[in-house]
């Protein structure tokens, strides 16, 4: 396991709209992962001490990018 997990975070309306605009997939199984799975990972995720959440609702690929990008140094000069 890893020392430290990052678990990147939305709203259902950010989720929905995000699989709106991807016209690349299907994502056929998206609403049964959402409405069953989803809600499991992320209790399990954010009960666990190793976990950092980032809210990605409002930040778009480049501002998503450079904060994984951060948090990743931030945990690799930790170690």
């Amino acid at each position: 396991m890893p020392d430290r997990i990052l678990f990147l975070d939305a709203d259902e309306e950010t989720l929905k709209a995000r699989k709106e605009g991807d016209k690349s997939r299907s994502r056929e199984f998206f609403d049964f992962h959402r409405e069953y799975l989803l809600p499991l990972k992320r209790e399990w995720f954010l009960n666990r001490s190793d976990t950092d959440v980032l809210r990605v609702d409002t930040m778009d690929r480049e501002t998503m990018g450079k904060a994984v990008l951060k948090w990743a140094d931030a945990a690799a000069n930790k170690i």
